[in-house]
Order: C-alpha cells, then sequence, then structure tokens
C-alpha cells in the first residue's frame, strides 16, 4: 500500500520545498545533492525555507488554489514524524 500526503511543491533552482497540509509542516531538499530527497533541509535552512515557503504561499493565493481543509482521518501523525526524524538524522 503506498499513501501520499497533501501537499503543495514548488522548486527553485536546486531546491524544493513541500508544504504539507495536514499537518501545517515544510520539507525542504537540494534535488542537486538529494536527489532522492531524504535530507530534509527545512531545520538546518530556515530562511531559505520561509523565503520559499512565502512564495508558495502567495502562488496559492494568486491563483486561488485548492487547499484540502478536513483531516484525512486514517492520517497517522505519529509515523509521519517518526520517518521525518529519521530523514533528518542522516
Amino acid at each position: 500500500t503506498w499513501r501520499g500526503y497533501p501537499s503543495t511543491s514548488m522548486r527553485r533552482g536546486d531546491f524544493k520545498l513541500i508544504e504539507f497540509h495536514e499537518d501545517n509542516t515544510v520539507a525542504l531538499y537540494n534535488l542537486k545533492d538529494d536527489p532522492g530527497e531524504q535530507k530534509n533541509l527545512a531545520g538546518t535552512m530556515p530562511e531559505l525555507a520561509e523565503k520559499l515557503h512565502a512564495q508558495l504561499n502567495k502562488w496559492q493565493k494568486d491563483t486561488k488554489a485548492p487547499i484540502p481543509t478536513e483531516l484525512n482521518p486514517e492520517y497517522d501523525l505519529a509515523a509521519k514524524a517518526s520517518k521525518q526524524k529519521k530523514t533528518e538524522e542522516t
């Protein structure tokens, strides 16, 4: 079974930012150095993450992009947090 997370993403240069709508978190990856998106850089590069997130939010507002507003009752926040912690440690 595969499960995706409701999210929006953008790319600027080598960087990709993902905004996860269910828990309001972001992930930042350097696709040149980490094409498999294994190391979330949002914690170590907060200024870039915030800048890209602001650009993404502006785009969402300008385009009236639909964003999920109801939580998925089958979503397991603890499992995602555990997985995210593992990628930040590598």
